[in-house]
């Protein structure tokens, strides 16, 4: 799939072939012109990455067979999928931020690593951390965790034991693209 201008939800799609979701560079043409993107970007001046492409969400698909290019993983939960070590991210493909700035942990003074995060970290740190949620439409701050879409219930955020494990096979996934030729 190319697309521009997308959120993709793959939550539980069933690939039985190899799937790319790719977000495509320039505007789409038809007839050898540029189709126009005036709706699709919104009204005001847009940044330049305003037609990224957000995978919001990859849980309960089996992985295998995907490939995501140049997408936006800030806020794509992963939670429930399979074989995320197989997943194949290629191009410009981003995470989230761990916030920025000093930080208290209990007494002690706190700086966070510079490091991308997956959004199940975010969402299980805002609830241990007693964040509240975001209101619809409010950007969050970038020296806080960003609440889930199940916040602030304990039953469906992600616990510790589900970020491990979701790390451990991106980790396995890292080495294993680390190694190829």
């Amino acid at each position: 799939m190319r697309v521009r201008y997308a959120d993709v939800d793959l939550s539980h799609a069933v690939l039985s072939a190899p799937v790319a979701v790719v977000a495509h560079p320039t505007p789409f043409t038809y007839n050898g012109s540029a189709v126009s993107e005036t709706l699709l970007a919104g009204p005001g001046p847009q940044p330049s990455h305003s037609s990224r492409v957000r995978v919001v969400s990859a849980q309960g698909v089996d992985a295998a067979h995907l490939v995501l290019t140049d997408t936006d993983l800030t806020d794509c939960l992963f939670s429930g999928a399979f074989h995320l070590d197989q997943l194949r991210l290629e191009g410009r493909t981003t995470f989230a931020p761990a916030p920025t700035g000093r930080h208290r942990y209990g007494i002690w003074p706190v700086r966070f690593t510079r490091r991308r995060v997956l959004a199940e970290e975010h969402h299980w740190r805002a609830h241990t951390a007693g964040q509240p949620a975001l209101a619809a439409g409010v950007t969050p701050q970038p020296r806080l965790w960003r609440p889930g879409p199940h916040h602030p219930d304990p039953d469906l955020a992600p616990d510790p034991e589900d970020v491990a494990a979701l790390y451990r096979q991106r980790h396995r996934a890292r080495r294993h693209e680390l190694a190829a030729p």
